[in-house]
């Protein structure tokens, strides 16, 4: 940030605070997995990659290797994110996180 800073001008307004639309988890084990986006997928939390990009099929012709990838399979693979945003009430960060600490 601080390059951007001096390179292009920005300054940072004393009184921002970062805002983070979505908080991740990784959940290794495919069957609590499931079953968090299953029974909490009404409060938005989501899983976001279908798939490791070198896995897509779309953009096959523009990769350059052909080489697996395997940290961002398991990425993908395993990834949920928990809504942060500002219409999450605070019932429904509460049932989130009681669900996510009994994994």
């Amino acid at each position: 940030m601080a390059i951007f800073m001096r390179r292009i001008l920005l300054r940072k307004c004393k009184s921002a605070q970062p805002v983070y639309l979505r908080y991740p988890l990784l959940v290794l084990d495919d069957g609590q997995r499931a079953d968090l986006l299953a029974q909490y997928r009404q409060y938005g939390i989501s899983a976001s990659y279908p798939k490791a990009l070198s896995q897509l099929t779309e953009i096959e012709s523009n990769r350059t290797d052909r080489d697996a990838c395997p940290g961002a399979e398991l990425v993908a693979k395993s990834i949920v994110t928990l809504p942060t945003h500002a219409f999450v009430t605070e019932q429904d960060m509460q049932h989130i996180v009681k669900h996510v600490n009994e994994i």
